[in-house]
């Protein structure tokens, strides 16, 4: 939300302004790819010795109940299954359930209900007819508490790392559940690791849409990274993680 304030605004250019980031949500997906302190004390340390880098943000033009939107997201966003967790899981935020374990739950039981969808995407020039279980646009590295689900993901890119998962066996899926946490699901055959500036998504039924956590709307919709975008305080000077 404050990235969004700080990148919707006309006033200042977002880059003369500097973000610092204290780890106290329910995943810190976005401060973890940085390597900030996940302790409270930690990240004050990094605030004050007062180290920036620039990194990127991505713009995301999509359609919510039928009329076009924007949002602009700075870790990961995605369309398909992930969406659909995170759904679920926000549903269950808002009864009063959160939390790791209630994230792996819900992952799992939306698991055995999710569908791939018939979809069209267009990465840069290159275009792609899939049956989509998931497609993940990283600026960041991990999301849905820890996972590395965008394992090539660099902040301080031009280019978005894509993650393109196809129509994969669901018993597949929970074999390799350890593998989300390290990146080595990259491996499977049913996984792709694209780049791309710019990312479009049509879908032939409802595609849900996912960005930094939060449920937006569904597809269409297209993914643009703006370069050195956001000015954070950072552990280590100008130097993005590895």
């Amino acid at each position: 939300e404050v990235a969004n304030g700080i990148l919707t605004q006309s006033i200042v250019d977002p880059s003369a302004l500097t973000l610092a980031l204290i780890p106290a949500g329910t995943g810190n997906d976005w401060p973890r790819t940085w390597q900030i302190p996940s302790d409270i004390k930690g990240a004050v340390r990094v605030l004050s010795e007062g180290h920036t880098c620039l990194q990127s943000a991505g713009l995301i033009q999509y359609h919510l109940n039928g009329l076009p939107c924007t949002r602009w997201f700075v870790n990961v966003a995605g369309c398909g299954f992930d969406a659909a967790v995170a759904a679920a899981a926000n549903k269950a935020k808002e009864n009063g359930r959160s939390g790791y374990l209630t994230y792996v739950f819900q992952l799992v039981q939306t698991l055995f209900r999710y569908k791939e969808v018939a979809s069209h995407l267009q990465i840069n020039q290159q275009s792609i007819l899939v049956d989509l279980f998931a497609v993940l646009a990283g600026i960041g590295k991990y999301a849905g508490n820890g996972m590395m689900l965008v394992p090539e993901a660099n902040p301080a890119s031009n280019q978005f790392s894509i993650t393109l998962v196809k129509k994969i066996p669901r018993l597949k899926v929970v074999r390799n559940l350890p593998k989300l946490f390290n990146g080595r699901f990259t491996t499977m055959r049913e996984v792709s690791i694209l780049q791309g500036s710019k990312l479009a998504i049509n879908a032939g039924r409802n595609l849900l849409l996912q960005a930094d956590g939060e449920s937006l709307g569904e597809a269409p919709v297209t993914f643009e990274i703006f370069p050195a975008r956001i000015k954070l305080v950072v552990p280590r000077p100008n130097q993005p993680p590895k």
